[in-house]
């Protein structure tokens, strides 16, 4: 590899992904605009990954390995990636996602075509046995400009798809730890909050593939956790948005109970009634002793594989 930068920096984080992680990077290296390198960061795996991705390297110096200790999730190892990047722009992408062909070179065209800090697209969301359907057809409608009031409301920026000008990045800073899972989501959130104009192409560039690996159906609950966490700091870093921020938490907690525990199949008639009477308490207790006290009752409702986290 020259010593000159390329334009794009690709982050991929990769934990256990050895029977995903050639057919991503098969699609990076596929794009019709080849100026990029791919910084992919090891998070621990266990299974052939790095064996792998030390063979795919070799064969391509535009391929850089870097690791992580385990962290749980994406957001350590993208930070290390964004730490690590020499692109003028900065893109993510899964160790189970798909680029298709013109993806880098359609999204160089659109920052020429404006002063857009990030750009992003459709893309295509295949689930195992169903029917290939669009992001924009169910997480939509997709929004260009500035975009923080409907960004606020729904997260219409497929991750796959994200490009983010190397200034912005550096402004913004890395991903949160404590929110992988919605720590994408976030970023985006900081990014308009900043300012910066966000330019969509409607085409689909990426093949997002769905299954039980996916964070946010390993546990809906904490993902909703996460969001509502999410939310509410954000509200008192920026005022600005704050009355939003917050009715957006407030659909988070809900979506706990109304939506996503329905996920979970069966489970104790209990489990409902005894979160939401813990949020309940919780938001009234004063103090730490009066908190312990007013959650020991509800929690004692809840079955240990609905309070231990897994990874």
């Amino acid at each position: 590899m020259s010593g000159a930068a390329p334009t794009f920096s690709v982050v991929m984080p990769v934990y256990n992904g050895q029977r995903f992680v050639r057919r991503s990077i098969g699609s990076i290296q596929g794009q019709t605009d080849e100026d990029w390198e791919l910084v992919v960061v090891d998070d621990g795996s266990t299974d052939g990954s790095v064996d792998l991705l030390r063979q795919l390297g070799a064969a391509d110096s535009r391929i850089r390995l870097f690791h992580s200790p385990s962290s749980g999730g994406p957001a350590t190892p993208r930070t290390i990636g964004l730490r690590e990047a020499r692109g003028e722009i900065v893109c993510l992408i899964d160790q189970d996602d798909e680029w298709l062909p013109e993806k880098l070179s359609r999204q160089r065209a659109k920052f020429a075509d404006g002063d857009f800090g990030m750009v992003y697209s459709d893309c295509f969301v295949e689930d195992s046995g169903a029917e290939r359907f669009r992001y924009s057809e169910r997480w939509g409608p997709m929004h260009e400009g500035s975009v923080a009031g409907p960004l606020i409301d729904n997260n219409f920026v497929p991750a796959l798809t994200a490009a983010i000008r190397m200034s912005v990045v550096r402004e913004i800073g890395g991903f949160t730890p404590d929110l992988d899972g919605v720590d994408d989501y976030d970023y985006w959130l900081r990014v308009a909050f900043h300012g910066q104009r966000f330019g969509w192409v409607a085409e689909p560039l990426a093949v997002w593939h769905l299954d039980d690996h996916n964070m946010s159906r390993r546990n809906p609950v904490r993902q909703q956790l996460r969001l509502y966490k999410c939310y509410t700091r954000l509200a008192k870093r920026y005022p600005a948005y704050a009355a939003d921020l917050r009715r957006s938490a407030a659909r988070a907690r809900r979506s706990m109970f109304d939506h996503n525990l329905s996920d979970l199949g069966q489970r104790p008639a209990t489990l409902r009634s005894s979160v939401a009477v813990g949020f309940a308490v919780t938001r009234r207790a004063r103090s730490r002793r009066e908190l312990r006290a007013a959650v020991a009752g509800p929690l004692k409702g809840i079955p240990r594989r609905y309070t231990r986290a897994s990874r």
